[in-house]
């Protein structure tokens, strides 16, 4: 890799994949925002497309992503399905293609307003509320209020056929709606969702009373850390680190190397000291 001439400016705020309009859990992250308080290690984040080997299409493959001793691979398949049967759910066969964009809308997941139930506040995957094929169990609907617990189960019980999701752990097939899995993908996961969200820390009265707008008593500062959880670096990355992508492209491997250098950042103070210190590779 080679330092790009024109630099990417620094990112305020997050930005999303398509459209977020008034329904917060459909969001998918395209990219964090750059202003955060610190990485314990350093995120591995892959967007755009994937594509068949050779740029043929294909039902499905395998891509994989590493960088130094971080590696994660997954499945991909075209467009499929989950189906009805009379013994239980089935996924159907994928259709041929050649490129799937890096959408956690594709990915395992769902939400009740995605499934025609109206406000989705109280029930959702708590790990990708924008995906597709889940279905609420028993357990997710428990709360809710007796009458909309009769109609989620009476439209969940007419369901017959639903999209299943495009990427999966190639060694556990996705096969029921049903089947709770993470969802996978090589992209940003949003700070709303598991397992981010449950290292916030307590937002309670008393932390808005006492705390705020320092971070709660049980904040985890991994909290910051956007990479899909096995896209997460067990260290900061120094640079050097070989990279190998592994049917992203059409070719079949792209092997290359992170830059081996080291950028500083120099502080002025009023007083005229300045304090130079290199900066880490979060992201």
């Amino acid at each position: 890799m080679r330092v790009s001439s024109e630099q990417t400016p620094i990112r305020l705020g997050d930005e999303y994949q398509g459209p977020v309009g008034d329904d917060p859990l459909a969001a998918v992250l395209a990219h964090e925002g750059d202003l955060v308080v610190g990485k314990l290690a350093t995120d591995v984040v892959v967007t755009g497309h994937l594509h068949s080997p050779h740029g043929k299409p294909a039902a499905d493959w395998i891509s994989a992503v590493r960088v130094g001793n971080l590696h994660k691979g997954m499945r991909v398949t075209g467009p499929r399905e989950f189906r009805r049967t009379l013994f239980g759910w089935k996924v159907t066969k994928p259709a041929a293609v050649s490129t799937v964009p890096l959408d956690y809308h594709l990915a395992f997941g769902g939400r009740l307003r995605s499934l025609g139930q109206g406000d989705s506040s109280d029930v959702y995957f708590s790990r990708n509320s924008a995906g597709i094929g889940w279905l609420p169990g028993a357990s997710d609907l428990k709360n809710l209020p007796s009458k909309r617990k009769r109609d989620a189960e009476k439209w969940q019980n007419a369901q017959r056929v639903l999209p299943a999701p495009q990427f999966e752990d190639y060694q556990q097939p996705i096969t029921s709606p049903y089947q709770h899995v993470p969802p996978e993908g090589f992209g940003p996961i949003a700070r709303w969702w598991e397992p981010r969200v449950s290292l916030q820390g307590t937002l309670d009265a008393a932390w808005q009373a006492e705390r705020y707008p320092d971070p709660p008593d049980d904040y985890n500062p991994r909290f910051t850390q956007s990479a899909h959880p096995d896209l997460i670096s067990s260290r900061l990355i120094t640079g050097h680190e070989p990279v190998v992508l592994a049917h992203c492209f059409a070719e079949e491997k792209t092997v290359t190397a992170l830059p081996s250098m080291t950028i500083h950042a120099m502080t002025v103070f009023s007083n005229g000291t300045k304090l130079v210190m290199p900066m880490a590779l979060g992201v």
